[in-house]
């Protein structure tokens, strides 16, 4: 009887486990078809997008020292820190495809613990609708 209780335990934490494994591509779909972005500890920018993006920004609620890296400065976008706000774009017109990936990484002077005022747009400049994904799933 023992047995059958770790079991069932055991299975049940893995079907109802809300635990994230940080990989961007496996953060859920959305229901009505919104991207999601995401602060990692290490300031990673993680997102997974349903359109190409043109340009973003957001607030951490700390003063951001520095923004390298990431598919942002793969894609050749300008990327602007003013105090906590981090602003990038292309000049050019490049874009970064749909998908998943780091967006940048961030040196931040202090702890941040979600980004906050998130604007993503498309190629166009049409905002992309984004939500913060805390990295929680939920059960079905």
């Amino acid at each position: 009887m023992k047995n059958i209780f770790i079991i069932t335990l055991l299975l049940s934490s893995y079907l109802f486990s809300n635990d994230w494994d940080g990989d961007p591509c496996s953060i859920p779909d959305s229901p009505i078809g919104a991207g999601f972005i995401h602060l990692a500890e290490d300031g990673s920018v993680l997102y997974k997008s349903p359109e190409s993006i043109g340009g973003f920004q957001f607030n951490t609620g700390v003063n951001i020292l520095s923004s390298s890296g990431g598919d942002a400065a793969e894609a050749g976008f300008t990327i602007q820190a003013m105090g906590d706000l981090l602003l990038a774009f292309s000049l050019t017109g490049a874009t970064i495809p749909e998908g998943c990936g780091t967006l940048t990484v961030l040196e931040l002077d202090g702890e941040a613990n979600e980004l906050f005022s998130i604007v993503i747009s498309d190629a166009v400049g049409q905002q992309i609708y984004f939500e913060y994904f805390d990295g929680i799933i939920e059960s079905e």
